[in-house]
């Protein structure tokens, strides 16, 4: 599933981004990878990604990951 602009995925999803996005409200997801773009916190919330069931990160080569005042946590 890739992350739309039209809203956040399914709670459990497994998510690709090949885009910027900017967290707005909380997201649980199994797995996050950042393929290209821009996965940020900053509209200024404090926003709460989770990674869920022992899921996985991956950031590629030219993507970055941007939490300021935003929490990941693994669970």
């Amino acid at each position: 599933t890739t992350w739309d602009a039209g809203g956040v995925p399914a709670s459990g999803a497994l998510v690709q981004l090949n885009h910027n996005v900017t967290l707005d409200q909380a997201a649980s997801v199994s797995s996050l990878t950042v393929a290209s773009g821009v996965f940020t916190t900053s509209d200024g919330g404090n926003r709460l990604l989770t990674v869920a069931n022992n899921g996985s990160v991956t950031v590629n080569s030219g993507a970055t990951v941007s939490l300021a005042g935003g929490t990941l946590a693994f669970g």
